[in-house]
């Protein structure tokens, strides 16, 4: 596979809160596109984009991009009560 695409699995699952579930490229990609800019202006997303888009365009860093989503939605609190405890 040279690029993945929305249907492409992340790492690992990602519960968060309100009950959604982050488990393909193009759901990550929808969540984050949901968010307001000045979360995004945060460093810890940002890092967030860059590590996915790259990974979407180089499948080896699939892991860290999803270990780097997953810290910035627990930086933000976003996720699941479940997954924080």
């Amino acid at each position: 596979m040279s690029r993945l695409e929305r249907e492409s699995a992340l790492a690992f699952s990602i519960p968060i809160k309100g009950g959604q579930v982050l488990t393909t490229i193009g759901h990550a990609i929808d969540f984050v596109g949901s968010l307001s800019q000045e979360r995004l202006d945060r460093h810890y997303w940002y890092r967030a984009v860059v590590v996915l888009n790259t990974a979407i365009k180089s499948p080896q860093f699939l892991t860290t991009a999803t270990i780097n989503l997953h810290a910035a939605l627990a930086m933000d609190f976003l996720l699941s009560e479940a997954t924080a405890r």
